[in-house]
């Protein structure tokens, strides 16, 4: 086998290493921050709500959690963001922006702030973005759904979107990926936050033992 042969069979194993390494780094990282934090009682209290709030929708289709207030108010603000760059662009900045507001929050909180938990808040307002989107893309075809709008004259955004891309039939499809999504990103900040509360409650444990 030649150089360039060992390499391309070597670069699979080595970017296999480098990612187990870096998430090494970043659990250990947790740990340390959670080690500085205080507080476990309260972080849980709000990531019972998280799970109940994710987990509610499974039972009534009609429940609405905290977010959904923050999500429209984006969404309806989205557009106006983006009227200066034509219909199209102004008409998707809405599920732009509020699908961004959430991701720009984790990584402020990760990159600036190093808040794990916080992260793990705003992956759930993610989640819960996009699964909030799935029932307006999935009604493309049909626009049965009665459209909510500062506007007097709203725009079934999806319906021009899709049609606009001739994937109008691809409306069901693409609203359950955005479900599917959604679900996954809310357990996994459940399941990372609920991890932090445990190391924070773990610490003061210790500390109260050494004590």
């Amino acid at each position: 086998m030649t150089d360039r042969g060992n390499a391309e069979s070597e670069r699979p194993g080595a970017l296999i290493l480098g990612a187990q390494e870096l998430g090494r780094d970043v659990v250990e990282d947790a740990r340390d921050w959670c080690n500085e934090r205080e507080g476990w009682i309260l972080r849980s209290v709000l990531l019972a709500y998280l799970v109940y709030g994710g987990a509610r929708p499974f039972f009534d289709r009609n429940y609405h959690n905290a977010f959904g207030g923050i999500t429209f108010g984006l969404h309806e603000l989205g557009h106006i963001v983006f009227l200066w760059a034509g219909q199209w662009v102004s008409v998707a900045g809405g599920s732009f922006l509020q699908w961004m507001a959430p991701i720009l929050a984790v990584w402020h909180l990760l990159g600036w702030q190093r808040d794990y938990f916080g992260a793990c808040v705003c992956t759930c307002w993610l989640g819960f973005s996009l699964q909030d989107s799935a029932p307006y893309i999935a009604d493309a075809r049909a626009q049965a759904l009665p459209l909510i709008s500062f506007s007097n004259d709203p725009l079934h955004d999806w319906h021009y979107l899709l049609n606009s891309m001739n994937l109008l039939n691809w409306d069901l499809f693409i609203a359950h990926c955005a479900t599917a999504v959604g679900i996954a990103l809310w357990l996994a900040g459940c399941a990372v936050g609920g991890w932090l509360c445990w190391q924070i409650r773990l610490q003061r444990v210790q500390e109260s033992g050494k004590g």
